[in-house]
This record gives C-alpha cells, structure tokens and sequence, in this order.
C-alpha cells in the first residue's frame, strides 16, 4: 500500500475568517442599535407634535364654542381684545409638559384687514361690498421639544359667525 498525504480539507473557520464574520456582525449590530435609538427620538418627537396639536385643537375649540355672542362679549366698546399667554399642563395634576398658549381673536368681518405677526394675511370671510359678520379665533401652541433645547409651535385657526336666523 502506497502512503497518502493527511487529508487537508478544512474544517471550519480560520481564526482570520472568524475574526472578520465578527467585525461584520458588530458593524451590523451597531448600525441596527444606532436606528432603534433613532427611530425612538422619532417617535418622542412625533408624540410631542401630536400632543401638541391635541392642546392647540382642544384650546380652540373652547373659544369656538362661545359662540358668536360670546365671542362678540370680549370685543365691547371696539375694542381688539388681548388675552394673556397661559399655560396648559399635559398632566391634569399639572404634571407633564407645559404648553404655552396665546391665542387671538380677530374680527374678520369683510375684507382682510392685515397681518398677522408671522405675515400671513388675516382672512375674511366677506368681499368687495359684502360684509359677512364673523370673528377668527387663532390659537398658537409652543413647547418644549424632549431634548429640551428647541421650542416648536402649532397654529391653528378657525371662523365663529353668527347663528343663521
């Protein structure tokens, strides 16, 4: 019988081949860990926004819902009324994130008669020789974002007219 070489088939990995499927695999772990960490500040963010938008709807909707009487009440004497910024908590035991609203209350009637600050014409639900009676209630909502260093602000708006009689 003729002697054979030892069979040289490998079996398994070499240290080196094990070595770079472990830097894979960390390079890969680390970028999946890296996108959860990001899609949860994400998704921090987006609940701050819908909350947000929830506090801004809620606030108007209670001037709204005074009616144009009621509404009309705070524009005696001609006068543009000022309602002081407030603060809103998330919690009802004052709890959770602040908001801070401010809210505005024109008399739209007719034309549009202006500005607002942000430069947004103030809309009106008349025309030219028409004056519709009607009051824009808008109300802007600001926080604070969960990092803590930008503040974000929701606006939102809507017309109160008169009851048809």
């Amino acid at each position: 019988m003729k002697p054979t070489a030892p069979d040289r088939c490998a079996r398994g990995f070499t240290l080196l081949e094990a070595l770079i499927a472990g830097a894979i695999f960390f390079i890969a772990l680390v970028g999946t860990t890296l996108l959860a960490v990001s899609a949860e500040a994400n998704a921090g963010r987006s609940m701050a926004f819908a909350q947000g938008a929830r506090v801004a709807n809620q606030e108007m909707e209670k001037y709204s819902m005074m009616g144009w009487n009621g509404l009309g009440a705070y524009f005696d004497g001609g006068v543009t009324p000022s309602i002081l910024t407030y603060s809103v908590n998330e919690a009802p035991d004052g709890g959770g994130r602040a908001y801070t609203v401010n809210v505005q209350l024109i008399n739209s009637a007719g034309q549009p008669s202006g500005f607002f600050d942000s430069g947004i014409p103030i809309p009106a639900l008349g025309s030219a020789g028409v004056n519709v009676p009607s009051f824009f209630v808008m109300v802007s909502v600001s926080w604070n974002q969960p990092n803590g260093t930008q503040v974000q602000t929701i606006t939102q708006g809507t017309y109160v007219s008169p009851p048809n009689q």
